[in-house]
């Protein structure tokens, strides 16, 4: 089974001494270069025809369920209530779900903000990345809209732990993460589910190039999984700083 808080990053780019994990892409502005546009036409379309990954009528439908039961929840009442000029939609909510529960879904959908190769071209990339447009517009609208803001008072000293299946030996300490990014504020979790060779990433909040949008989704009331702690990332907005990294024997400060 995919681990989302355990991944094989790559980095994208390093710009102004900033290393860039994955692409942003852009969805309702055409002509930009990374402007990409729906394989398919509507979220049930996409999740249930996709020709990368597809998810299953069963279990399209018991998210269905599970999403309705949500979306009529005083918890998402109370989510609206921190933006009310941009409804909070089933679309919203049914896509987190396929990413938090949909472990196959999720491991394809987010391969699509990175390159296969280092040689994949920006045409090929966009064209995969197409075939989970909804899925991507609705998750990342998801957190810059209606998440947590990191440059609140109780948020903004808090440490988000992922795992990374490798080694990797970084020469600067500030980064952004494009692509969906699964992390954990408890380091137990990441540490559970990390491989025999890989490091965990401590992470802290630095700063934003958008600072209303430096944000991060909880996840736990609406996962299969509650006790994972689950915080996402998403959109590239905001950037990290490397706290310390953890080898899986030792803490490296």
């Amino acid at each position: 089974m995919h681990n989302k808080f355990n991944s094989n990053l790559q980095v994208n780019d390093v710009v102004n001494d900033i290393y860039a994990f994955g692409q942003r892409f852009e969805y309702e502005y055409a002509g930009n270069a990374w402007s990409v546009y729906p394989k398919y036409k509507d979220l049930k379309d996409e999740a249930l025809n996709n020709k990368l990954c597809r998810i299953s009528v069963r279990v399209y439908y018991e998210e269905y369920a599970n999403c309705n039961v949500f979306m009529s929840s005083e918890r998402i009442r109370d989510i609206q209530r921190q933006n009310p000029l941009k409804p909070l939609t089933s679309e919203h909510m049914l896509s987190l779900l396929m990413y938090c529960d949909c472990d196959k879904y999720q491991n394809e959908w987010s391969g699509t903000f990175r390159r296969m190769q280092g040689n994949e071209s920006d045409i090929s990339l966009k064209r995969r990345h197409s075939h989970f447009y909804h899925s991507s517009k609705n998750l990342r609208e998801m957190v810059e809209e209606f998440g947590s803001s990191l440059i609140d008072k109780e948020n903004k000293h808090r440490t988000f732990y992922h795992g990374v299946s490798q080694i990797l030996y970084f020469h600067r300490t500030v980064t952004q993460f494009n692509g969906p990014l699964s992390t954990s504020t408890d380091c137990s979790v990441a540490l559970r589910f990390s491989n025999d060779v890989g490091i965990i990433l401590a992470l802290k909040y630095s700063w934003s190039t958008y600072m209303l949008k430096a944000k991060y989704f909880s996840c736990s009331y609406f996962s299969d999984y509650p006790n994972e702690k689950e915080c996402l990332f998403i959109g590239g907005t905001l950037y990290f700083l490397y706290n310390h990294i953890m080898f899986d024997w030792l803490t490296m400060k």
